[in-house]
């Protein structure tokens, strides 16, 4: 996990998504899942559900969402941000 400021970029993308009032985050992961599991262990995040999805064989985003779709978690519209961006932008209208 790539980190910035010794904290690993994920928190500040999970901290993006709460900014703009995210209450659920579903983390797809292909690679350093027991990382990510340690990290998401490691910070308690309030006010939010974070659901971490194993994905063994994902090449695409594609093959992400079809997983996450099989679980039949997602409700309504939602937002996919990829786990490499730094912003602090508003996305509210979007949401």
């Amino acid at each position: 996990m790539f980190s910035i400021a010794n904290i690993p970029n994920l928190h500040y993308v999970i901290e993006f998504l709460i900014m703009n009032k995210v209450t659920e985050i579903f983390i797809a992961t292909t690679a350093h899942t027991k990382q990510i599991t340690s990290f998401l262990k490691s910070y308690n995040y309030k006010g939010i559900k974070i659901y971490e999805v194993k994905l063994e064989d994902s090449h695409s985003f594609g093959d992400a969402l079809r997983e996450i779709n099989t679980m039949q978690s997602i409700k309504n519209d939602f937002i996919l941000v990829r786990g490499d961006i730094i912003t602090n932008a508003n996305i509210q209208g979007a949401l």
